[in-house]
């Protein structure tokens, strides 16, 4: 049912777009960067990402939605956009960075699909709730599995909190901007890697 397929595709907008400017500015990515973004929605951070990368790639499902962002974003040469669920679509094999506001009920099965790639990016940025943020963080106590097996090879971190009123519809939950890098050196604990 029509009703039902957008309940599960749905989404909530970040609508302020000097906020989006800044976190772009803040972040890792630059012009030499290929950069992919899952769900653009209305296109505010597509905008943003194509001034600041060399490369964009912007997944969309929701077929609407992706006919609007054809027409909008129509002579940007550095845009490639698609139809389809990222989460059935390969990887690039060059180097890569993410940033992306993601449906929330995808969180896990997105991490999972970068993170576990032969190919993961050099540098990630998703827009989540915030208790989904916190099974991927160290804490002095209480980890969940998914944070212990994460830490030794990947520095997990909170670089911003949202206020609701940054999105349309507003969201029931608070969210964060968990940024997810690779180390440069996999954490050891003497002469045994950390698993």
């Amino acid at each position: 049912m029509y009703w039902l397929r957008k309940r599960l595709l749905s989404q909530n907008f970040l609508t302020n777009r000097q906020l989006v400017q800044q976190l772009i500015r803040d972040s890792s990515i630059g012009k030499q960067d290929l950069v992919l973004e899952i769900g653009p929605g209305h296109g505010i951070i597509t905008h943003e990402l194509a001034r600041a990368a060399r490369q964009v790639e912007a997944t969309e499902l929701d077929p609407k939605l992706y006919q609007s962002l054809v027409q909008h974003f129509h002579g940007y040469k550095n845009l490639k956009l698609s139809c389809g669920d990222f989460l059935k679509q390969p990887l690039p094999s060059l180097p890569y960075k993410i940033f992306s506001n993601i449906p929330f009920r995808f969180t896990g099965e997105i991490l999972r699909k970068l993170l576990y790639s032969p190919n993961p990016p050099k540098d990630c940025y998703l827009i989540v709730q915030l208790e989904a943020a916190d099974k991927y963080i160290i804490h002095p106590k209480n980890n969940t599995m998914a944070s212990i097996l994460l830490q030794p090879w990947w520095d997990t971190k909170i670089v911003h909190s949202f206020s609701r009123s940054d999105f349309s519809p507003k969201p029931n939950v608070d969210c964060v901007l968990l940024q997810i890098q690779p180390r440069s050196t996999p954490l050891w604990l003497g002469s045994r890697e950390i698993y």
